[in-house]
């Protein structure tokens, strides 16, 4: 059996163009490309407080009065977690300022 190579040809019998590529379509086998346009950094924070309904806060301060409430329960979490405080009068302060930040 023999193959013979012949031309590509559009519709009305001239040559063909090789196919256009999409400059976003995948080059190569490493992933060096992206289907999908890059999202930054803020549209991303944007979309993720519109579907949870607010930001993430870890100290759930939202559940607090005051910031002196929020104090009396956190201050112990802001002295052992945050690396800034170096007593527990200025981790007190930290989570009185982290309140009033947030709310």
């Amino acid at each position: 059996m023999t193959y013979t190579k012949t031309a590509l040809t559009d519709r009305s019998g001239n040559p063909a163009s090789p196919p256009i590529r999409d400059s976003r379509e995948k080059t190569s086998s490493t992933g060096t490309g992206s289907a999908a346009p890059s999202t930054s950094t803020s549209e991303a924070k944007d979309k993720t407080q519109s579907i949870s309904g607010s930001a993430y806060d870890p100290y759930d301060a939202k559940d607090y009065n005051s910031s002196q409430d929020f104090a009396d329960d956190k201050y112990e979490e802001f002295y052992d977690y945050e690396d800034e405080y170096e007593d527990e009068d200025e981790a007190y302060d930290g989570a009185e300022d982290y309140w009033n930040d947030e709310y």
